[in-house]
């Protein structure tokens, strides 16, 4: 299995809040991971002047270490500030190999 990532940035000022969300699913990243193996993470960096903070840059990951046919679908990737609100989105296609669902007995006769 594969492992997958998106990255989300987003610069402004205030400082923006950065969120994940999966379409058809009515619950947010990462408060609540659409798979216990999903792993979320986040970098803010801040750019300053003058002792006075004028941007912040914020670094969001969606990892999924292994990923599964659950896991396709479109991500929305949308920041947020006093300012605005700003979304991207992302559309996963997960392909797999084939697999038998039953095992197949062979037999020969001779």
């Amino acid at each position: 299995r594969q492992s997958w990532r998106a990255t989300c940035e987003a610069i402004a000022d205030p400082a923006p809040s950065v969120q994940w969300r999966k379409e058809g699913e009515l619950t947010d990243i990462p408060e609540s991971p659409i798979d216990p193996n999903q792993i979320y993470t986040e970098n803010r960096e801040s750019t300053e002047m003058d002792g006075v903070t004028r941007l912040t840059r914020v670094t969001s990951d969606l990892i999924f270490p292994k990923v599964e046919s659950k896991h396709a679908g479109k991500y929305t990737c949308t920041a947020v500030n006093t300012a605005g609100t700003v979304s991207k989105e992302v559309d996963i296609k997960v392909s797999y190999t084939p697999k038998f669902e039953h095992q197949t007995l062979f037999k020969f006769y001779g």
